[in-house]
């Protein structure tokens, strides 16, 4: 009875789970379903299970059947599991009322307003009418619930389009009675159930492009190979770039079982059409007659009974642990044993890696087979899986069982948001919200005290706008009617607070991420940048550290063999390694030395021969394809690889056949991998057991000889430096014979392993043996040689560092590779300056047995070194070292005190390379940096998946859409195509965002102040009421017509300078860098400025009135008309205040500056005054009565001359005075010439390499407006830079002539070189003048 209770409970809480899913109540980490509950045996795997799998605890493992229909769980499944629909919207139909208004009245901002519109719906307390702010931030909102809705149909769009896709699926047709037909289905991707057997075929890609139809070869769900249309080895080859953007082809195996068995069922035709099942034609043969009928043929999986068990879903998408189990004639299908497939439960455990681990050394069972009985469970692994989003290449089909489904994929389950992230200004606008809040408070105090002093001194009621007497009896309390009438101030002054504000600045953010995401400068081989997110824009211009990796992120990951040292001899492939010489040298010795060396490089790898792959090879690792390249261009080619073992064809036609037993992978902590296997060719040596082992070096030294490694030590060693420093990737191979017993040990310990019958503590105790048996093989090799793999820099690399140099800011490249390799490409790239006059370099190393306070000792030293007197102030230091510092020192961000002292430290540097870093340390050191330098703001960039933690650790973390996939681009801010494209984004959208949106927030509070705080000035005129001055309606489209375009004109529109000037000269990088226009003195400044312009606005006005309007007709008006003076003045005043903050215009920004400011307010004062009823305006006929008075105009015009002269003034003097950077790049006078605020600008150094061009050039060009069409960015060659004139930081402008022209401090190129290029190799156009 309990039992059935505590089932009943648990359906209760699966439906509630599922009611969470649907209407996206319920992360997707947690989405996971929750099953009936079962009694367990062998705790221990399910324990296991259970931590990878549901959070829930309550069902520890998946289980699910295929083929049984009268099984009553195979009816759950469809219940139990989730369906494949996936929906990345944010809202749905339902639930878009409620979450839109919780997510929008999380803003402090929309609360404050809601507060004040159910403050002026109470009647009587509201002097500014019940809707003043209730009707524009009900605008707002809808606007902003547009925006929400436009968003969500793009992604419900997206959502539908991959839902719609076909997929065949294996249907049972009934035919009536007892007989049936299985045959292929098309169905939509959100139709698959687990369970379903569906087919994937590659010409599906051909006939979509045919016949437009959505049947594609992606994977549309994660599934279990069954069989392949490779009868042979059972593999098929899948593209990944769609989850993690490799470009590379893998391998994947079906479940050699469920394989067999459908090949045994094929036609005895489609076998006998090759003439030998083991000759290679004759398998091809049989593939070909095979795929043609095998579609008729799959009823044998239709009848086929298994049951699946695996782990529950999961985001590990490297690991997979299941069993299958054939249940036909079993005692399980029978349902004699009800608990037998229960207590599979305990096999769980096996390895799940992938690798051949799981299986015996000479098993020819295939992958994934650890049985072929009926009944008995056959292991599965990561090697039998498709994830959803893949693609199937270069195999025609694949049959495979659903297991994952829709938001329960594992690629659906690592689909999590990036941190959330907050501007600077942002952070400060809200701090200056708070102030100004307590400014209303007080504001509003000091009224209320006016009021009660005011009327205690007249002794009468002055106050019709403060709740009568009859409506405060209602609460029969004075508190009460205290209160109210201090709720009367506090909504009189509310819009001291822009109400449009954090949607305006939403809105040019949203607009700015569209100029990134547009900018055709920006483009490399058709991949544009991506602004992920808006909120950052403006902290793109505030960057002060750039952490970034080297490989694929400064240099291109396209790897080629370039040299190699074996047998104490040097080779190098551009001069005397070729395949000639490679066979000559084989004919001479047929074994050993360059042989041995060449055929390690083709066979020692995870390569899959293919033709139609890229370049003939299917290969996971840029290094290895290299490699095998490098082999293959000597004469050394990889023919094949399968579970066989591996064919090398030899210079001089004949091959070597290698029986591959064992494969030990790469992995980053090993950092090398191993092949072990037999020769079973006709040559020398054939039936030997042997092992190859590649890795870097730090792993192999201690692997060696001790006369290999005495060898390496005398006579390698130098090479391999040499390699280094020419910034060559560095790999040592070596080998030696392994005896019989050595092999036997480990294939006892690998066929327990993938015993179903190992229990999962056994298994724990064998991994630790399988691991002391690896190292015991890896142990005493003998070197053979050394690889060196060129990576060359990617272009414009070089000029984009220094140029953010220039700029002042400090550039960290943090790698894994070695000390001198990292070393070289520091001086290639120009991290480090050639110039020993202005740049010295600093080496922190650590000796053998050093400790912390010896590193802490040297590190003083350096310092005391940096500081001495017989330094220049202007001299620039650079700094090196390596990851086993920070170990020595015992670094992490939580060790304040040495966190501290490594800080102080670096920050003597203006560029550091850190390198043999592990991806924690990167991101710890981003994270030191960004915890202890206060106000200043580091970026991270990288390509591969090991940069994702520095990345999201970072301030803006940007990703390079590159060859390692797109895991950095996902867990990125930003996104570009090529570093170069750095300096564009950060000095031109990244400065020019930062000053738009400064001056949007700025100008925003300034405008309000400026209207809103006449209505504190007018209460001491009439007597401390609560009366508004303006006009009710007219007041509440202030914000939403009369000054939105134009502000939005400001943020868009505006730039300090144009963006040829901006990249020519990038000191000026420094004004937005040091937070020189927006921080709490300047907010303040705007304020302090636009309360009095609003002071003097209503003095005049006050002043030529007397608080009456006197029309031409000697008549007066009421206080009404006056407000429309005073408002008249307002718009003229800010517009012009507009037009003086303005730097840049164009023909838009006047439109919307002078049409949208003043026409607009001209045209709404004509339809209130002629087209409205009076009974709905109280302006109505104003305008005919005003215009045409005189005292109307010379009021307005006063109030503008008197409130801007100070302004205007200003403006000039500092110009041609005191003017900024900016003012002497636009008049083209150099900085030196000119007398500035010392405090109001950056820091500005002048190196040598300044003083050098000063001498050039004393003034700055001109900047015209357009620039060369065939601007292009110089290409180098890694190694091949020259470093011996100090003249300048970019090799293309030594030695040039005196009329070249160079920005101020040749901090760019000429135009003609300019690097500021589509993909750094293209033409700039002439929008750089144009617009934004």
């Amino acid at each position: 009875m309990a039992d059935k209770i505590t089932e009943f409970g648990y359906n209760i809480a699966r439906k509630y789970r599922k009611f969470q899913r649907e209407y996206k109540l319920l992360d997707a980490s947690y989405d996971i379903e929750l099953g009936p509950v079962r009694k367990r045996r062998g705790s221990s795997a399910d324990e296991e299970m259970g931590q990878s799998g549901s959070k829930s605890g309550v069902r520890n493992n998946r289980e699910f059947y295929i083929g049984e229909e009268n099984n009553p769980r195979v009816q759950e499944q469809s219940t139990n599991f989730c369906t494949n629909r996936i929906r990345t919207t944010k809202y749905t139909f339902y639930s878009f009322i409620p979450k839109y208004f919780l997510e929008q009245f999380r803003k402090a901002a929309n609360c404050f307003f809601l507060l004040v519109s159910l403050l002026q719906i109470i009647p009587g307390v509201s002097p500014t009418g019940q809707f003043t702010t209730l009707a524009p931030l009900s605008i707002i909102l809808f606007l902003t619930a547009l925006k929400e809705i436009f968003e969500d149909l793009s992604r419900m769009k997206q959502d539908r389009d991959v839902n719609d896709r076909k997929v065949q699926v294996l249907t049972k047709e009934d035919k009536g009675g007892e007989v049936y037909k299985y045959g292929w289905k098309v169905t939509n991707w959100d139709k698959l159930k687990v369970g379903d057997i569906v087919q994937i075929r590659t010409e599906n890609k051909a006939e979509a492009n045919l016949s437009g139809s959505k049947l594609t070869p992606d994977i549309p769900a994660d599934l279990l190979i069954l069989a392949t249309s490779e009868l042979e080895t059972g593999t098929c080859t899948i593209t990944t770039k769609n989850l993690d953007g490799e470009t590379n082809l893998k391998s994947k195996s079906s479940v050699s079982y469920t394989h067999n068995l459908l090949i045994e069922q094929l036609p005895h035709s489609a076998i006998k059409s090759g003439s030998d099942p083991e000759d290679e034609e004759g398998i091809s043969s049989m593939v070909s007659g095979g795929v043609s009928t095998v579609d008729s043929e799959l009823e044998v999986l239709g009848d086929a009974r298994f049951v699946i068990m695996c782990e529950c879903p999961n985001k590990n998408m490297a690991v997979f642990k299941g069993q299958l189990q054939d249940l036909t004639n079993s005692a399980v299908a029978a349902g004699k044993d009800e608990e037998h497939a229960l207590a599979t439960s305990s096999l769980m455990g096996a390895d799940a890696t992938g690798s051949s681990k799981a299986t015996g050394i000479d098993t020819d069972a295939g992958p994934g087979a650890a049985s072929t009985s009926t009944g008995e469970a056959i292991s599965l692994s990561i090697d039998n899986l498709l994830l959803r989003e893949c693609r199937l290449e270069n195999t025609e089909w694949v049959v495979a069982c659903v297991i994952y489904t829709g938001p329960e994929a594992k690629i659906s389950l690592n689909n999590k948001p990036p941190p959330l992230k907050q501007s600077s200004l942002e952070k400060i606008t809200n701090v200056q919200i708070y102030f100004i809040f307590a400014m209303m408070l007080t504001i509003a105090l000091v009224c209320f005290t006016g009021y009660l002093v005011w009327e205690r001194m007249k002794e009468s009621d002055i106050s019709p706008y403060i709740p009568d007497k009859s409506y405060t009896a209602v609460f029969d309390s004075e508190v009460a009617t205290v209160l109210l009438v201090y709720a009367t101030f506090f909504i009189l002054f509310n819009n001291l607070v822009p109400i449009s504000l954090m949607f305006t600045v939403e809105m040019v953010k949203i607009v700015q991420a569209y100029f990134i995401n547009s900018d055709p400068l920006m483009v490399f081989n058709l991949i544009k940048a991506r602004a992920r997110t808006s909120n950052l824009n403006d902290e793109l211009g505030r960057i002060k550290h750039v952490f970034s990796d080297k490989t694929g992120t400064l240099t291109q990951n396209k790897m080629q063999f370039k040299k190699c040292y074996v047998a104490e001899t040097p080779y190098d492939t551009d001069t005397d390694l070729n395949k000639k010489f490679a066979l000559e040298h084989f004919n001479v010795y047929p074994s050993g030395g360059l042989h041995e060396f060449l055929v390690m490089m083709a066979s020692c790898n995870s390569v899959t021969p293919n033709d139609k792959a890229n370049q003939g090879f299917i290969s996971s690792s840029p290094d290895e394809h290299a490699l095998v390249l490098g082999a293959k261009s000597l004469g050394y080619t990889l023919k094949s690889r399968g579970k066989n073992g591996s064919t090398v064809e030899l210079p001089d036609g004949s091959q070597t056949k290698l029986k591959e037993l064992h494969v030990v992978p790469f992995d980053s902590n090993r950092k090398r991998m191993s092949l072990i296997f037999k020769n079973v060719s006709d040559s020398a040596g054939s039936g030997e057991y042997k092992i190859f082992t590649k890795g870097a070096d730090m792993t192999m030294l201690d692997k060696l000889t001790s006369k290999s490694l005495k060898s390496y030590n005398s006579k390698s060693l130098q090479q391999v430096n040499e390699y280094s420093k020419q910034g060559l990737r560095v790999l040592l191979f070596a080998s030696r014979t392994l005896t019989s017993d050595e092999v036997i040990n480990l294939d006892t310990i690998l066929g327990k392993l993938s015993d179903p019958k190992t229990t999962q503590e056994e298994k724990f105790i064998l991994d630790r043996d399988y691991e002391d048996v690896v190292k015991q093989l890896e142990s005493q090799l003998d070197l053979v040689g050394v690889s060196a793999v060129e990576d060359k820099l990617q272009d414009g690399v070089p000029e984009c560092i220094a140029a953010l140099r220039a700029a002042d800011i400090n550039v960290w490249m943090l790698t894994g590779d070695k000390l001198e390799t990292a070393f070289e490409i520091a001086y290639s790239c120009h991290l480090f300056s050639s110039d020993s006059n202005s740049f010295t370099s600093h080496k922190l190393e650590a000796k053998p047995g050093d400790t912390k306070d010896d590193i802490l000792h040297e590190i003083s030293r350096i310092s005391s070194e940096i500081h001495s007197k017989h330094t220049s102030a202007q001299q620039e230091h650079g700094l090196i070292f390596e990851g086993s510092i920070l170990k020595t020192l015992e670094f992490s961000p939580k060790n304040v005190e040495i966190s501290q002292a490594l800080y102080n430290f670096t920050c003597n540097f203006k560029s550091v390379a850190a390198c043999r870093l592990e991806p924690l340390q990167k991101a710890e050191l981003v994270e030191m940096t960004q915890t202890l330098a206060k106000g200043e703001i580091t970026l991270a960039i990288g390509d591969g998946a090991n940069d994702v933690p520095m990345i999201q650790a970072a301030h803006v973390g940007v990703g390079i859409q590159g060859e390692e996939g797109l895991q950095a681009v996902l867990a990125s801010d930003y996104s570009i195509a090529q570093f170069c494209f750095l300096s564009r984004l950060l000095f031109i959208h990244g400065a020019f965002s930062y000053q738009r949106v400064s001056k949007t927030i700025l100008y925003s509070f300034y405008k309000n102040i400026t209207l809103y705080f006449i209505n504190f000035w007018y209460q001491f005129t009439c007597g401390f009421t609560g009366q508004s001055v303006f006009d009710k309606v007219t007041l509440s489209l202030y914000n939403i017509l009369f000054t939105s375009l134009p502000l939005m004109s400001l943020g868009l529109l505006d730039r300090p300078v144009t963006e040829e000037q901006m990249m020519k000269n990038v000191f000026l990088y420094r004004t937005s860098q040091y937070s020189l226009k927006f921080n709490a003195k300047v907010f303040w400044m705007w304020a302090l400025n636009a309360l009095a312009h609003s002071l003097f606005i209503f003095l005049i006005c006050l002043a030529a009135t007397g608080g009456d309007t006197v029309l031409q007709d000697a008549h007066a008006t009421g206080i009404l008309s006056f407000g429309e003076v005073i408002y008249t003045a307002v718009i003229l005043v800010v517009t012009c205040k507009l037009v003086l903050v303005t730097n840049t215009f164009f023909a838009l920004t006047i439109a919307l500056v002078v049409l949208f400011g003043i026409v607009a307010w001209t045209g709404w004062f004509v339809f209130s005054s002629y087209l409205m009823a009076s009974s709905l305006q109280a302006t109505y006929g104003f305008f005919q009565m005003l215009v045409p008075s005189a005292y109307f105009w010379m009021t307005v015009i006063l109030a503008t001359v008197v409130a801007l002269y100070r302004d205007i003034a200003y403006k000039c003097l500092k110009i041609h005075f005191y003017p900024s950077l900016e003012d002497c790049v636009r008049r083209g006078i150099s900085p030196r010439n000119c007398k500035r605020f010392g405090k109001n600008e950056p820091p500005l150094k002048f190196s040598s390499i300044d003083d050098n061009n000063q001498q050039q050039s004393d003034k700055f060009e001109k900047t015209p407006n357009t620039t060369s069409t065939n601007s292009q960015c110089r290409r180098r060659r890694l190694g091949s830079i020259e470093r011996g004139d100090a003249t300048s930081p970019y090799p293309a402008t030594r030695g040039a002539k005196e009329g070249d022209q160079l920005g101020h401090g040749g901090l760019m190129p000429s135009r003609s070189n300019s690097f500021i290029s589509n993909s750094c190799t293209s033409s700039t156009s002439a929008l750089m003048n144009s617009g934004p």
